[in-house]
């Protein structure tokens, strides 16, 4: 179910968001429910702000065995300052 908002904001930024939904083939009432949607996510508090698709993305790189880089830096430092 929809409900209709009504909103206050700036001419400009306003402009910039119609250019920018139209670049992107969204309405600016979609675009600010995706925002809305990200904002008001659940999650475990460390979840940054980027948009469904990003999030979406997340994880999906496997490691490729890069291992702990604590370790491989301590040493790097350890090195260079020896």
């Amino acid at each position: 179910m929809t409900t209709k908002l009504t909103l206050s904001i700036d001419e400009t930024v306003i402009k910039k968001a119609k250019e920018y939904a139209a670049k992107n083939k969204k309405s600016l009432s979609q675009l600010v429910e995706d925002f809305l949607k990200v904002l008001t996510a659940d999650g475990d508090g460390n979840q940054h702000m980027c948009p469904p698709l990003t999030a979406s993305l997340a994880g999906i790189i496997k490691d490729g065995g890069i291992g702990d880089l604590r370790e491989e830096y301590t040493r790097y430092l350890q090195d260079k300052y020896q």
